[in-house]
C-alpha cells in the first residue's frame, strides 16, 4: 500500500541522513515552494526543510508522492 511506498522512498532518499535546512535559493528566486517534512520512525524523529529550487533530487519522488496525496484530500497513513 501507500504507507509502503513511503517508507521505501524514506529509506531511498535516506531520508535520516539529510541535513535539516537546504539552502535558500539565490537571491531573486521568486516564487519557490518551501517544504518541511517530519518523519518519525521508530526512535528517531528527523525534519527536513527544504523547496523546490534546491531539492536533494532524491526527495522529488517522495515530495511528488505526498503531494498526490494532499490534493486527492486523503489521509496519508
Amino acid at each position: 500500500g501507500d504507507a509502503m511506498r513511503i517508507q521505501e522512498m524514506i529509506n531511498d532518499s535516506n531520508f535520516f541522513s539529510l541535513p535539516s535546512e537546504s539552502p535558500p535559493p539565490k537571491a531573486g528566486a521568486a516564487d519557490y515552494i518551501s517544504y518541511k517534512i517530519t518523519v518519525e520512525a521508530d526512535e528517531r524523529k528527523h525534519t527536513v526543510r527544504t523547496n523546490d529550487v534546491v531539492m536533494p533530487p532524491q526527495l522529488e519522488p517522495l515530495i511528488g508522492l505526498l503531494q498526490e496525496k494532499a490534493q486527492s484530500g486523503k489521509n496519508m497513513l
